[in-house]
């Protein structure tokens, strides 16, 4: 191991290892130093790259993408392009994987050429097919499954599941299309995600913790007032909303933050007509605590 060639330096001094080793500070790289491939995030990367045609073909759209390549390769395809798919099998169906590749031939990388390539690999006919796995090096983009009775990409019963990951630069937020994707990349801590449905989390040690929590508290308060609330870290702001309860004197009620801890938050009820905390009694309210 050595100190490598910085980039940019002296003319020609770094070759493409040196260079993808320096770019490692701008890449998003979980615990161990491992890239975090995938695309970014862009209005057609999040409803779908890879689509459908009338012939035997699936396009894929434009996008920027971090591939690991003995570091990390920055691909961009700048306009759509299409993949051609074998012809549906003559019996059940079959699933073939689109992918994305920078292929390489210096050494310690042993490809058959050089340059980047869409590809696709085709599967094994069966009544319940599996994807097949992709070249090493390579990202996948999709999984299409072709059944018997397909003569292009848009038939009935043809299906495109989008399979590529998403990335960002280091630090930023990162987005996942469901929580087990998130939960098996092993970030450091500090960063955030988000999940296609919305919800965002941080992660904090070691786990993915969601940066908003909320619910309804329906019970009893103590004689001062007052309700704890549970939280599994310490909030930065609280929101609050009185829910009705079937007493006309209790619509004066109202609930205010009293206090917050490292893992919960204290709520007491005030009368809003005289402005005193009130004392042991029945209440509801809904609460929402961020980060």
């Amino acid at each position: 191991m050595s100190l490598r060639d910085g980039w940019p330096a002296v003319s020609n001094a770094a070759d493409q290892f040196d260079i993808r080793a320096a770019l490692r500070v701008d890449t998003a790289l979980d615990m161990d130093g491992n890239i975090k491939t995938g695309v970014a995030v862009t209005g057609k990367s999040l409803s779908g790259l890879v689509t459908a045609r009338s012939d035997m073909q699936v396009d894929v759209a434009a996008f920027a993408a971090t591939l690991d390549r003995q570091g990390p390769v920055k691909l961009y395809n700048d306009g759509v392009v299409q993949v051609k798919l074998d012809a549906a099998p003559t019996a059940n169906s079959r699933v073939d994987a689109i992918y994305v590749k920078q292929q390489e031939t210096a050494s310690p990388i042993s490809d058959s050429a050089d340059g980047p390539i869409f590809g696709k690999v085709t599967g094994t006919p069966s009544t319940s097919p599996t994807p097949p796995a992709v070249p090493s090096g390579a990202m996948r983009l999709a999984d299409v499954t072709i059944p018997s009775t397909a003569t292009s990409t848009s038939s009935s019963g043809v299906t495109i599941t989008q399979r590529y990951p998403y990335t960002v630069s280091a630090g930023g937020l990162m987005q996942f299309r469901v929580a087990d994707d998130m939960n098996s990349w092993n970030a450091p801590d500090g960063y955030r995600a988000r999940l296609l449905d919305g919800t965002e989390y941080r992660r904090v040690n070691g786990a993915w913790t969601a940066t908003s929590v909320s619910g309804f508290y329906d019970g009893t308060t103590d004689t001062n007032g007052a309700v704890k609330i549970s939280v599994p870290w310490k909030p930065g702001t609280v929101f609050l909303q009185a829910a009705t309860i079937d007493d006309d004197n209790r619509r004066f009620w109202y609930p205010v933050l009293f206090g917050m801890d490292a893992t919960s938050f204290t709520v007491r009820e005030v009368d809003l007509r005289n402005q005193n905390y009130t004392g042991r009694q029945a209440v509801k309210f809904f609460w929402k605590a961020e980060l």
